[in-house]
């Protein structure tokens, strides 16, 4: 192989080294931008977490509310709904924007938790 044609061989397979490797971080970045948590599973995480519940499963309301049913959470009993009083599922509605808060205790919150409100 004569000098110029080996010399030629390295740039080809520099280039495709370099495509490849752009390739790669363009589905890399495809990939983790589809894989993040939607609105409902960001609502059922932190209420979780916010009523330190063994589970939480959410339903869309209206607008931004979502009614939760969790299980096993650790509300204390003036917080707790007539119709949850100390069992094990207790319903709780969040409200999902720049934060999410537990708006249980508002005017519309019974009617969102039981899925009452539209």
């Amino acid at each position: 192989m004569t000098p110029e044609r080996e010399r030629s061989s390295c740039v080809s397979e520099e280039a495709r080294s370099h495509r490849v490797r752009r390739l790669g971080i363009v589905l890399a970045a495809l990939l983790l931008v589809g894989c993040g948590l939607n609105e409902r599973e960001k609502v059922e995480r932190a209420a979780k977490d916010r009523w330190h519940a063994q589970s939480a499963t959410c339903t869309h309301r209206s607008g931004h509310l979502y009614g939760c049913v969790l299980l096993r959470a650790h509300i204390p009993l003036k917080l707790q709904f007539t119709d949850d009083y100390r069992s094990s599922k207790q319903h709780r509605c969040f409200r999902a924007s720049q934060t999410i808060v537990d708006v249980s205790m508002t005017m519309t919150g019974y009617a969102c938790a039981f899925g009452r409100a539209g």
